[in-house]
């Protein structure tokens, strides 16, 4: 049933397009008149005329915006790169603050570890993950020593 349709349906839309080809005669009557129909008149020579499509426009034509087109093209380019470059040193100068209190910070555990924790008796400690003050022995604290000056030479290049 759906396939009858669709044919017919098919077949209809495939005669409306039939007029659509026809040609175009143009013929002038006894009285001078100009006619413009579909099939020529029985009583004159026929002559066919083709009608022709416009030319495509040419492809030379100045576009008069593209300088300001280009113009506004430059300028927004600009304005991207000084975003980005504004973006980096904002980025640039976070991090030299951070790394600055990370400097001081490694400053001050080295301070601390060189001078075995003093004000809280002899040899240094340190607060664990439960927060109870655990005193180190002196492996530790050469181990924690050593890490200390590393992280002074790697957060304070001064």
């Amino acid at each position: 049933m759906n396939r009858l349709i669709v044919k017919t349906l098919m077949m209809i839309g495939l005669l409306l397009l039939v007029p659509a080809h026809a040609g175009v005669y143009k013929w002038v009557d006894p009285q001078g008149n100009v006619h413009y129909t579909q099939h020529p008149p029985a009583d004159a020579s026929i002559k066919a005329r083709e009608i022709n499509k416009p030319p495509p426009p040419p492809e030379d034509i100045v576009d008069v915006n593209e300088p300001f087109r280009l113009e506004i093209e430059a300028k927004s380019k600009n304005q991207k790169v000084r975003e980005e470059a504004e973006a980096k040193k904002r980025a640039k100068q976070t991090r030299d603050v951070k790394d600055a209190e990370k400097c001081e910070r490694a400053r001050s555990n080295l301070a601390v570890l060189q001078t075995g924790g003093a004000g809280r008796g002899s040899g240094a400690s340190f607060v664990n993950e439960a927060g109870e003050r655990i005193k180190m022995d002196d492996e530790q604290r050469a181990e924690r020593l050593k890490q200390a000056q590393k992280q002074v030479e790697y957060y304070c290049e001064d």
